[in-house]
């Protein structure tokens, strides 16, 4: 079995500040006009405590959710930029037909409108269409690009015209798989930096012999950014079980962070989808 979370009340505001470094210093997942630039982020001026005083009172299982309430404390209380609006509905009428994720006055009191989004692709060559569906297959990084810069940014062009600046905030991974060549070519605005990892199908777990002496710690959602500060690692012989068990009753995907056996360091993410997974 994968050892548990631990309980102890350092665990979560300290995971949250990996979280938040994470997200902010990361290389942006996409490329192009409409980026957002993010300074360097220091542990040293992060209030662990107000952080998670901060998310617990937006406390999401959800990855997207739990990502906006961290990209939101950031731009509130670390930049100490002015919020206008965070999810501001826009209607047409009786129709809703959007949503602002963030309006704010930037250092020089600009009104800017971003839209931030956290996503995870697997780059799958022998697919129709899209390379790079989601752990949802339903999700590819082209039609999520189309909607973000087509729609949802030009969103505020009419339904808020006071709005000066306006850019896209976006963190993710892309995960190859271990016997399939990277591609050559990207597609269009996916940042030719961005954070890469493994994949792999539930079938292919002997694989990970590969990584020797490695261990490993499986990531909850919604702490699916920064490796989880968890101090107890699994060797792959465990991880391997803990994921047979798991794959046996549930097709969701798990993502793991792999470590370095003696540095406890992460030295890749993995991401286990069932075997049924875009067939």
């Amino acid at each position: 079995m994968a050892t548990e979370r631990p309980e102890s009340p350092a665990f979560v505001p300290r995971q949250l500040v990996d979280d938040l470094l994470w997200v902010v210093n990361t290389p942006s997942f996409v490329n192009g006009s409409l980026v957002a630039l993010a300074p360097w982020l220091s542990p040293d001026v992060v209030d662990a405590e107000h952080l998670h005083a901060f998310m617990s009172a937006r406390q999401s299982h959800r990855v997207g959710r739990h990502f906006e309430g961290v990209v939101e404390f950031w731009l509130r209380h670390v930049l100490g930029y002015e919020m206008t609006s965070c999810g501001l509905q826009i209607r047409d009428g009786n129709r809703t037909i959007g949503e602002l994720d963030f309006v704010f006055r930037d250092e020089d009191g600009v009104l800017t409108h971003w839209e931030v989004a956290s996503k995870f692709y697997l780059h799958h060559a022998d697919r129709e269409g899209s390379h790079y569906p989601g752990p949802n297959s339903t999700d590819d990084f082209e039609r999520k690009i189309e909607t973000l810069f087509r729609r949802q940014l030009e969103l505020s062009r009419t339904a808020m015209p006071e709005v000066k600046a306006r850019a896209a905030f976006v963190r993710g991974i892309v995960f190859y798989h271990r016997a399939v060549a990277a591609p050559a070519v990207l597609p269009d605005r996916m940042a030719t930096d961005h954070v890469r990892g493994v994949w792999l199908r539930s079938s292919e777990l002997a694989l990970l012999d590969s990584w020797g002496s490695a261990v490993a710690t499986i990531a909850e959602k919604p702490h699916w950014f920064a490796p989880v500060a968890q101090p107890d690692q699994l060797e792959l012989p465990r991880l391997i079980d803990a994921l047979d068990q798991h794959f046996e009753t549930s097709q969701r995907a798990r993502m793991v962070s792999i470590a370095d056996g003696s540095s406890g360091e992460e030295v890749s993410r993995l991401c286990v989808v069932h075997d049924s997974w875009d067939r």
